[in-house]
């Protein structure tokens, strides 16, 4: 069910994307995932090699570099949520804060680490499969956890680049990639040019992560 109700929102930095994870996260029955390629950027993710539980939740569950030197240097954008918890066990000096939980968890819960907890007792014990198919069983998890909605909605802002990618991963006609086309906010440049073809988002593009 999950499989067929999947859908992809990409799109350009500063296009109005957060904000519309953010309506989305509001719809009982929808499971909004926000910034999850964002958070976990490696291409082993939405790749065709098989990987174990274990090595699957090692991709979520280790510090992504760039974001944890981020708020080292305290340079958190909007976008980053854990930090603003009261009661957090991470922390991006002395522990790392885990990929999965900078942006993905805490914009499900208000407690992302009891259930970076739940994910990690079951994620670990899964077989070893394609990543695609430890992401459509990851959404079905939370979807269990979060009251089973119709819908999950995965949105990532400036992922316009890994398009070819989850395409490759989830080809299946059920699943849904959508485009966020939007003015930057930038008033002093004009607007960037999307290209029709996704595949043409190449290396030197700006739009290439």
């Amino acid at each position: 069910m999950v499989n067929q109700k999947l859908t992809f929102v990409v799109g350009t930095g500063r296009c109005g994307s957060t904000a519309l994870s953010q309506i989305i996260n509001i719809h009982p029955d929808v499971l909004s995932i926000n910034e999850l390629f964002a958070s976990i950027p490696d291409a082993e993710v939405l790749d065709e090699a098989p990987l174990s539980g274990s090595d699957f939740w090692g991709f979520l569950s280790r510090p992504n570099v760039v974001t944890n030197s981020m708020i080292k240097n305290g340079a958190i954008p909007p976008e980053f949520l854990y930090h603003r918890m009261p009661k957090r066990r991470f922390d991006a000096e002395t522990t790392g804060i885990p990929a999965i939980s900078v942006m993905v968890l805490p914009h499900l819960t208000d407690d992302p680490d009891t259930l970076f907890d739940e994910l990690a007792a079951e994620v670990t014990t899964w077989p070893t499969r394609r990543p695609a198919d430890h992401w459509t069983a990851l959404f079905a998890t939370l979807g269990a956890r979060f009251g089973n909605p119709e819908a999950v909605v995965e949105r990532t802002g400036l992922s316009i680049g890994r398009v070819p990618e989850m395409h490759r991963a989830f080809p299946r006609p059920g699943s849904c990639t959508s485009t966020v086309r939007a003015r930057l906010c930038r008033l002093d440049e004009p607007p960037l040019q999307l290209p029709d073809d996704p595949d043409a988002v190449g290396d030197g593009h700006p739009l290439r992560p």
